[in-house]
């Protein structure tokens, strides 16, 4: 059966639900695409396609990186204003010169590129198009000094920390939750009460929290014995239980009726209540402390403490070292500084 005899139900651009809906895909995909002919597909599917067809057996895109992409190429289609099969080399030139002059940051611009680069090497590779469109494209350099500052030190943690634990108990349990365990905020708002576990060594016993990564890779993230309590008394304010319990379905960070935050409503109200907070290293940052900085501060927490750069990887579920030796650089940078193994006086040292 072609992929025209679906066209009915075909998604649009305009409805954001419908191509993110994997549905249409899955009964496609079963019937195969051995006789589809690729020039009559409208562009809304073609797109929607690319979003649901993904490289690598075993690995799926996340709903977010969906939706990125679905929002990178229509900010693309729109700019290029004209039907996909119209496009040529120059046109993505183009484009990527367009969002450098719109000032977007160095990562933003190299993921913009990148994800059009992918859907136009998708569109030759399936007779799309008879040439590769991203050929002019230019890499998009990424300076470590140019990246986003994801710093936050020690004594602003413990600021931050102490105002909210005399203020407000939520913001108090979520950044102490964020800094001491490096858990993304999609990892958090997902986990299970139930899969709060205890591991036992001879030097005691170690509470590990078992979440599911990018890539649904299963994850064992550390709850320190010092953190534990706090979430114990969380939970206790919402009226939920605190005695570990693998058939306990409730949120691991529940909502007062038992259920999961949703990842968004947590990452904007975690900076909104950062921002609320005064304090002078919080307004003057050029960029906002988010869930996203916490996990930078844990690589940074956990390599003071000695933990080799693969361990760090491991507990942060990093995919790539590359990965954490950036979360890592501007402190190394520091630390290795030759100023600080003189001491901590000029005169005298």
């Amino acid at each position: 059966m072609e992929i025209r005899s679906y066209f009915p139900s075909l998604p649009t651009l305009q409805n954001r639900k419908s191509m993110l809906n994997d549905e249409l895909f899955l009964t496609i995909s079963v019937e195969g695409f051995k006789n589809t002919n690729w020039s009559t597909i409208p562009d809304s599917m073609l797109i929607y396609l690319f979003l649901h067809d993904e490289p690598t057996i075993g690995k799926r895109r996340s709903s977010k990186t969906k939706k990125e992409y679905l929002r990178d190429l229509t900010q693309f289609l729109r700019f290029i204003n004209e039907e996909i099969r119209s496009i040529v080399p120059e046109d993505a030139l183009a484009y990527q010169i367009w969002l450098r002059r719109q000032k977007y940051e160095a990562s933003t611009l190299r993921r913009k590129s990148t994800v059009t680069k992918q859907f136009l090497q998708y569109l030759y590779k399936n007779g799309v198009l008879s040439f590769d469109a991203s050929i002019k494209m230019k890499r998009v350099a990424q300076p470590l000094d140019k990246q986003v500052n994801r710093d936050l030190y020690e004594y602003e943690v413990e600021q931050l920390l102490e105002y909210f634990k005399d203020n407000d108990w939520f913001a108090y349990t979520l950044l102490l939750l964020l800094t001491s365990t490096g858990l993304r905020i999609e990892e958090l708002a997902s986990a299970r009460w139930a899969n709060l576990f205890i591991f036992r060594t001879n030097k005691g016993q170690h509470h590990f929290l078992k979440v599911i990564g990018k890539g649904n890779k299963p994850r064992d993230v550390r709850i320190y014995e010092d953190v534990l309590p706090v979430i114990i008394e969380f939970r206790q304010r919402r009226g939920l239980p605190t005695e570990l319990n693998p058939g306990d379905s409730t949120a691991f960070f529940a909502k007062p009726n038992c259920g999961h935050y949703s990842s968004n409503y947590l990452s904007t109200e975690f900076a909104k209540l950062i921002e609320r907070s005064g304090f002078p290293f919080v307004i003057h940052r050029t960029d906002r402390i988010t869930p996203h900085t916490c996990r930078h501060y844990t690589a940074a927490y956990l390599s003071s403490k000695g933990a080799d750069i693969r361990a760090i990887q491991d507990a942060l579920g990093h995919a790539s070292i590359v990965t954490t030796e950036r979360y890592l650089w501007r402190h190394r940078k520091l630390e290795n500084h030759a100023s600080t193994h003189i001491g901590l006086n000029f005169i005298n040292s």
